[in-house]
């Protein structure tokens, strides 16, 4: 069954497990008697949280305001932060996270179609290099490839983290270099300040874009809906590296290495080994050596990732994963 196929309903659940999507949280705030959470003082917050987990790794925690966050190596020595949703705090909430998830799945599969059809494109392309024009095909792929590939995958994470978010617990494989992780978090905390930057850049654009499309040329709306969705994006992605750097200050970030994760990346790694190999000796080729492994230190199969998103209960892990993979494929590692 296709990703897409997917039913709603099974994607979210039981207690509320799914998927943040910050968008909403205006709203929220908007719509619940929830007393604001004061601005932290050093007061306040002059000692980490003392902290337990005493629930699975694959449940939301009770607390409406700790936020998890998971921990996947990838290319290039890089790491991956996927978040999963707060519990929401009244029905309300829960009915327009439902309503979101519908939106975004229904988007997102148009962009999956032409995703897939030009990794299939570039698939042809390299089956034909050194022939029949193959070349061209194959550098047009990588041309494309870039044109279309942000290099972004900090400001992606820093728009989903909550503006409520009191604490925040990163979960991850022990047998992953964990520093290489926190070195890779920090580096990018250090360079948040340019999403304002980019912010205010889109910002200052926007009057005339906006006069272009509605006054002279009706063509330009298309440019309209992307400035203003980059100027959205940035604020977002803004707000959340803010409240990131404030919790790391006063020590509200837990680092928790999961035997259980562990568990889950190896046994749905070696379910997939098996069927590669299968697949390879059916071939004729042989199935030792020529087939992916896990390793802690290296990329994570699309298959596996999928297994981890349904077993964890968080919706677009492997779309977060394959994002960011795709940004270190192209660009050999490199966040800027």
């Amino acid at each position: 069954m296709l990703r897409w196929q997917r039913s709603i309903l099974h994607q979210l659940p039981p207690n509320t497990s799914t998927l943040y999507h910050p968008p909403l949280l205006k709203l929220f705030r908007r719509t619940t008697s929830t007393t604001p959470t004061q601005p932290p003082t050093s007061q306040t917050y002059s000692h980490p949280p003392r902290f337990t987990r005493n629930f699975p790794i694959n449940q939301t925690p009770e607390s409406s305001t700790h936020l998890v966050i998971y921990v996947l190596p990838t290319l290039h020595n890089r790491f991956v932060f996927h978040p999963r949703v707060l519990r929401p705090r009244s029905p309300f909430e829960r009915a327009l996270l439902f309503a979101v998830i519908v939106f975004r799945k229904w988007r997102y599969n148009i962009s999956d179609f032409f995703a897939y059809g030009w990794q299939g494109f570039g698939a042809w392309a390299y089956g034909r290099a050194g022939n029949g024009g193959g070349d061209f095909f194959k550098k047009l792929w990588w041309a494309g490839n870039r044109v279309s590939t942000r290099r972004a995958a900090d400001e992606y994470f820093f728009k989903m983290i909550p503006r409520i978010s009191e604490t925040v617990e990163f979960v991850y494989p022990p047998s992953i270099n964990i520093r290489h992780a926190k070195e890779q978090l920090t580096d990018w905390l250090a360079f948040a300040p340019n999403q304002k930057s980019k912010l205010f850049l889109w910002s200052i654009s926007f009057p005339t874009i906006l006069y272009l499309a509605k006054f002279l040329f009706s063509p330009a709306n298309a440019l309209f809906s992307y400035t203003t969705f980059r100027v959205t994006a940035h604020w977002r992605a803004n707000s959340g590296s803010k409240l990131l750097q404030s919790l790391v200050d006063h020590k509200r970030i837990i680092w928790t290495p999961s035997e259980e994760f562990e568990k889950m990346i190896v046994d749905a790694s070696e379910k997939v080994t098996r069927e590669m190999e299968v697949e390879v000796e059916k071939r004729g080729g042989g199935g030792n050596g020529q087939v992916w492994r896990w390793r802690p230190d290296g990329d994570v199969h699309d298959e596996v990732v999928e297994a981890l998103e349904k077993e964890l209960r968080t919706m677009e892990l492997g779309r977060t994963y394959r994002r960011a993979r795709m940004q270190y494929f192209i660009y050999d590692g490199k966040e800027r």
